[in-house]
């Protein structure tokens, strides 16, 4: 099941697109790369596991995105600056 979609510029070209890795494998990959080579577009779109583990040291950071990212529409996102 895909969890989101994507519509690219109509001039743009796919190069590469991969199935998102399976729940448990915690290393970054890049699902889809796309781009126009003549006006010099890219895109990358990367899925990066975060760790909400206490003894990961960039646990509080992957919560922030978490939070920031799991606000409803309409609402404030609690992270801080």
């Amino acid at each position: 099941q895909q969890a989101w979609q994507l519509q690219l510029p109509r001039t743009w070209k796919t190069l590469s697109q991969a199935d998102a890795p399976p729940p448990g494998v915690r290393k970054p990959a890049a699902l889809v790369v796309a781009g126009n080579a003549e006006i010099g577009g890219e895109l990358v779109v990367l899925r990066v596991p975060l760790s909400t583990d206490p003894r990961d040291p960039n646990s509080a950071a992957s919560s922030d995105l978490i939070g920031y990212f799991s606000t409803p529409a309409g609402k404030t996102p609690s992270v801080k600056q």
